[in-house]
């Protein structure tokens, strides 16, 4: 087990590579390590807001819940994990996984050998707000079950889906917005053209604050489609929706 975490520690170290960290300059990777050998990359993915910075785990757990991915057997990291990242494995969808070495996490003693990753989640054959009601059945929502479905359509036509994954602590919960921005970033893709929402549940869909902050942030130029059910959906940009967003440049 312990080479097999120390190849899913090198995928970590490949996926932290892709980090966007202009502030803390400290790129962070992770990779999960499915049943199959396959694994799910997830990078550090900072805001100006420095609290909404997204963590490499958290990104893979994104990529993981939003391709459908329930059979994940380990972790690992690109550094070191403290307690806090102990916190977070242990509430999340993957709770079955234990400490396995410094940097990594485990589900079993038999682990498959790390191989190719994993592609990024699609939407399948829908496309917009279609596609955005029908990625939310993948969201990962024990607590409020508010599930919502996000799909970025990217630059070369590529259609990205995301879902929100909650956390016991609600403060480690990640929307469906930033589910695909970190996804995206993750794996390296073009930027987002059109980004689609839908929470199922709900009359009217909207990105939550710290979402448009992000969107500001990391899809500047995107068109944003809320679904507003039979009324059709209402078009926006991220300046739109967040004028005065928080702006810093570290010195």
């Amino acid at each position: 087990m312990r080479n097999v975490l120390a190849r899913l520690a090198s995928k970590a170290r490949e996926a932290g590579a892709r980090s966007f960290a202009p502030f803390s300059g400290k790129p962070r990777g992770a990779a999960l390590l499915l049943s199959d050998g396959r694994w799910v990359p997830g990078c550090r993915v900072e805001s100006a807001a420095l609290p909404l910075s997204i963590t490499a785990l958290q990104s893979a757990v994104a990529g993981a819940v939003a391709g459908g991915h329930k059979d994940v057997v380990a972790a690992a990291l690109s550094e070191a994990a403290d307690a806090e990242i102990d916190r977070f494995v242990l509430g999340g969808p993957f709770s079955g996984l234990r400490r396995a070495a410094p940097d990594a996490y485990a589900a079993a003693t038999s682990l498959p050998v790390p191989a190719e990753p994993c592609r990024p989640a699609l939407s399948g054959t829908l496309s917009g707000i279609a596609a955005a009601r029908s990625v939310a059945s993948r969201a990962y929502a024990p607590v409020s079950g508010f599930a919502v479905g996000c799909v970025a359509k990217l630059r070369g036509g590529l259609l990205l889906a995301g879902c929100n994954v909650e956390h016991q602590d609600w403060q480690r919960m990640l929307c469906a917005e930033r589910s695909v921005l970190a996804i995206r970033q993750s794996f390296a893709l073009p930027e987002i053209r059109d980004l689609y929402v839908s929470c199922i549940s709900g009359d009217v869909s909207a990105p939550c604050g710290a979402c448009r902050q992000l969107l500001v942030e990391q899809a500047p130029r995107a068109r944003i489609w809320m679904d507003a059910g039979a009324q059709g959906p209402r078009r926006s940009t991220p300046r739109r929706l967040l004028p005065h967003a928080f702006r810093w440049s570290p010195q």
